[in-house]
């Protein structure tokens, strides 16, 4: 189940924070793990889905949830992803899954003009 997958994960990059990870990839991750599972009650009326049930519309949902739901921006909502898709590629490296569900889907981060600070 993908929810418990996160879970898992998200236990086990809790222990190695200071070790091989930082708070902010852990927090990063564990607020990935919040939008997905509210993403997948909205969606699916569901707490969890299967690992295996997770294919490339589910992929591009989650994206547009972030982004019309959560309000984030494009570049925001792409992180988001690719941390989801780590999980992914955990079920599909114990092979869980027999394919990358988001082999196709490719990340493409627009370039954001910062302004310099003033005084």
């Amino acid at each position: 189940m993908l929810i418990k997958l996160f879970d898992e994960h998200n236990q086990q990059m809790e222990k190695l924070v200071g070790i091989e990870f930082a708070l902010g990839t852990y927090k990063r991750d564990f607020t990935t793990r919040g939008h997905v599972a509210e993403y997948i009650k909205s969606e699916y009326r569901k707490n969890d889905i299967a690992v295996r049930d997770v294919d490339l519309k589910v992929i591009k949902g989650f994206e547009y949830f972030l982004k019309v739901a959560k309000d984030c921006n494009h570049n925001a909502a792409l992180k988001y992803v690719n941390n989801f898709k780590k999980i992914v590629r955990i079920a599909l490296g114990n092979d869980w899954i027999s394919k990358d569900p988001s082999y196709n889907y490719k990340v493409q981060f627009k370039t954001v003009e910062r302004e310099f600070l003033s005084k």
